[in-house]
C-alpha cells in the first residue's frame, strides 16, 4: 500500500532487497544497507548485530544453506522515513528439508539505504498442536537455549539420553556454527556429564573435518572431538548434507 506522499526511495530500497535476495547477489544486497547499519531481533535479542560486513557473512551462509531461496513481498506500508515490509522467504535446504519463513521487517531509510532494521521473521510451523498430544502421552516438553548454560542444565535434568541435532548453519548474528554447533554442543556435553547421562547422541555431518572450507563442517568436527574426549558413552550420526 502506498500513499501519494510516500518517498519513492523507500519503496525502491525494499524492492532492491527483494531482487537481490532472489538473484542471490550479495554485493547488491549489501548496497541496500548503510555501512554501519544496526540490525535488531526483538524476539531474539542475542541475535542483534551491526554493519554491512556481518550482513554479508550472514546472508552468504543462508544462500549456501538454501540454494533456491526466494523472497516474496506480499504487502508493505510506509510512514515518514520508515517502511514496514511483510515477507515470505522460501526454498529447500541442501539437506532436502523445506525452508519457510514469514514475518515483518521494519526499516529506517536515509538517502536510499537502510540505516536500521528490526526483524520479526520466524519459521512457519505446522501441526504445533501435536505438542498437546505428546504431553498427553507422558512426554515432558522443556524449552532451553543452548547459548545459555543455565537453561541447558535445566533441560537435561532427569534425562537418560541426550540427542543433539542442533545447527547454526543459517543462523544470523550471535547464532552461527561456532556458537551453536561448537559452543552449544559443548554446553550440552558438559551438562550431560554433570547429570550422569547414560548416552549422548550427536547428529554431526558427513565430511566434517578441521580443514573443511565450510565453517559448519569444521565446528561439527570439533564437537565430535569434544564428545569423544568427554568420557560419556556416545554415538555420532553423520548424515550427508
Amino acid at each position: 500500500m502506498m500513499g501519494a506522499s510516500v518517498d519513492p526511495n523507500l519503496i525502491s530500497v525494499i524492492e532492491s532487497i527483494r531482487e537481490a535476495i532472489n538473484r542471490h547477489d550479495l554485493d547488491a544486497l549489501a548496497t541496500c544497507f548503510a555501512v554501519d547499519y544496526a540490525s535488531a531481533f526483538p524476539t531474539h535479542p542475542d541475535r542483534a548485530f551491526g554493519g554491512r560486513d556481518q550482513l554479508r557473512r550472514n546472508w552468504s551462509r543462508i544462500f549456501q544453506a538454501v540454494p533456491d531461496l526466494h523472497a516474496e513481498l506480499p504487502r508493505w506500508a510506509a510512514h515518514g522515513d520508515t517502511i514496514w515490509a511483510e515477507w515470505e522467504w522460501s526454498g529447500i535446504f541442501t539437506s532436502g528439508h523445506p525452508f519457510l519463513r514469514r514475518g515483518v521487517t521494519i526499516h529506517g531509510v536515509d538517502h536510499g539505504e537502510t540505516t536500521w532494521v528490526r526483524l520479526y521473521m520466524e519459521p512457519v510451523r505446522e501441526g504445533d498442536n501435536d505438542i498437546d498430544a505428546l504431553e498427553g502421552n507422558h512426554v515432558e516438553i522443556v524449552t532451553g537455549d543452548v547459548e545459555d548454560a543455565a537453561t541447558v542444565v535445566q533441560a537435561v535434568a532427569g534425562a537418560r539420553i541426550v540427542i543433539s541435532a542442533i545447527h547454526g548453519f543459517a543462523g544470523v548474528g550471535a547464532s552461527n556454527p561456532k556458537t551453536v554447533d561448537l559452543q552449544g554442543n559443548r554446553a550440552l556435553i558438559q551438562a550431560a556429564r554433570a547429570q550422569g547421562i547414560e548416552r549422548f547422541v550427536l547428529v554431526s555431518i558427513h565430511g566434517a573435518a578441521p580443514d573443511h572450507p565450510i565453517e559448519l563442517f569444521r565446528m561439527k568436527y570439533l564437537a565430535e572431538q569434544e564428545l569423544q574426549a568427554s568420557g560419556l558413552s556416545w554415538t555420532i550420526i553423520c548424515p550427508t548434507a
